[in-house]
């Protein structure tokens, strides 16, 4: 009895986000004969968790398939199947294995039934899997269904609304993702540290949507700091990857030490997309946007050869520059996405940072004085940079600017 108190502990552990305690004693459990059914699941939860979180994608199958065979074969235990998916999916996402995520999300959504936690659950790990290919029209759907199918606020259904408000973000409806994480704090559910850093991505993705790339940086960032404290590597890359989506040229070294312990294509995609961002190289980004694709990442694939278009563009590429910007294109109508580095590539020129921040503002319907208000600036520097950057892209006034980030039409009086 004592080893099945042991087991259950050690889900407990995972909850807590205590991965590395996890990893280390769990694996030992599972094959301890006295362990209660019940409690073999809750550990293999618990593991799965632990396992995706440390980059351990070569111990994750053999730990999964066990406890899968377990829920099948028992009565009491075969409803534990769903959450154990959730862990296992959530692992393959961290490390890229977006094609094993599709077998098992749709093989459990095919078990699920009229079961309302299970569909919940069901609903949730599509959308996920969904959101991790691009297809973020299918993953709103999914998402969607899963907070219908169950009357209650629970763990689940944070996470389901946590991952809608980021699949929001990515289709560039700020709107829609600040209504989705509203809904999610008036649920009250506590938080837990398994989920991080799912709060604070969702809150980066709704900023980004706004135009507000500086603080959805700092969002990310702060995660990415917080997991590196925790020893939580996989998802540690996958907050450094965003960041990098988000613009952030000083990401290289740190994924680069990240692809020693993180098994799978995400770790090395995003340190390869990292260092090519840094040197602002154009053939590398392409590169990099190829490799997500590969591995089904559509939406990162579409930034980073968005950043193509941008880094070859900076260099005088006309032709080169014209070519990833037409790749970036496509690939955003067929994920539906609208990202920050998407927008950048219907400027004429490339602007700093700060310029095309305060432009995606200025597209976004923001006066001088509630950007200045935002960005702790004061209004003239607003003023400044908006000039400069319609100056750089041939335009006469804020509206133009506007107009051509959200890919309007502008009067051919107000086109220099």
């Amino acid at each position: 009895m004592s080893t099945s108190f042991d087991a259950m502990r050690l889900s407990v552990a995972a909850v807590r986000g205590q991965m590395a305690d996890v990893a280390r004693d769990g694996v030992s459990l599972m094959q301890v004969p006295d362990v209660l059914p019940m409690a073999r699941m809750f550990c293999a939860w618990g593991l799965a968790a632990a396992l995706g979180d440390l980059g351990h994608l070569d111990r994750l199958e053999a730990t999964t398939a066990d406890a899968y065979a377990l829920a099948e074969t028992l009565p009491e235990t075969a409803h534990l199947r769903f959450g154990l998916g959730v862990h296992h999916i959530e692992a393959l996402r961290l490390a890229g294995d977006v094609t094993q995520m599709t077998v098992y999300a749709t093989r459990l959504h095919d078990q699920a039934l009229d079961h309302p936690p299970s569909l919940a659950i069901a609903g949730l790990l599509l959308g996920m899997t969904a959101a991790a290919q691009g297809d973020l029209s299918s993953a709103r759907r999914w998402l969607r269904e899963s907070l219908a199918a169950y009357e209650y606020d629970t763990p689940v259904t944070q996470h389901s609304g946590n991952w809608l408000a980021i699949v929001h973000g990515m289709t560039g409806d700020h709107a829609a993702a600040r209504e989705q994480l509203h809904k999610i704090q008036r649920q009250g559910v506590p938080w837990i540290t398994l989920w991080d850093p799912m709060s604070d991505l969702a809150n980066a993705w709704a900023d980004a949507a706004a135009g507000q790339v500086s603080s959805a940086l700092a969002s990310v960032t702060a995660a990415a700091n917080l997991l590196r404290g925790a020893d939580r590597p996989a998802r540690e890359v996958w907050c450094l990857q965003t960041a990098t989506q988000f613009g952030d040229a000083t990401t290289a070294d740190r994924l680069r030490e990240l692809t020693r312990t993180v098994q799978g294509p995400r770790a090395t995609t995003a340190a390869a997309h990292a260092s090519a961002l840094a040197q602002n190289d154009g053939s590398a980004l392409l590169m990099a946007s190829s490799s997500y694709q590969a591995f089904g990442d559509k939406v990162a694939a579409a930034d980073a050869a968005a950043q193509a278009a941008t880094a070859f563009r900076a260099a005088g590429s006309r032709g080169s520059a014209l070519t990833a910007a037409a790749v970036a294109t496509r690939l955003a109508e067929e994920c539906g996405a609208d990202t920050p580095a998407l927008k950048s590539i219907t400027l004429h020129a490339v602007l700093t940072p700060r310029q095309r921040e305060i432009a995606s503002l200025v597209a976004g319907g923001l006066s001088n004085r509630d950007i200045a208000t935002r960005l702790h600036m004061s209004i003239r520097s607003v003023e400044g940079h908006i000039l400069r950057a319609s100056q750089r892209n041939g335009v006469k006034t804020r509206d133009a600017l506007a107009a051509l980030l959200a890919h309007r039409s502008i009067p051919e009086s107000e086109v220099e």
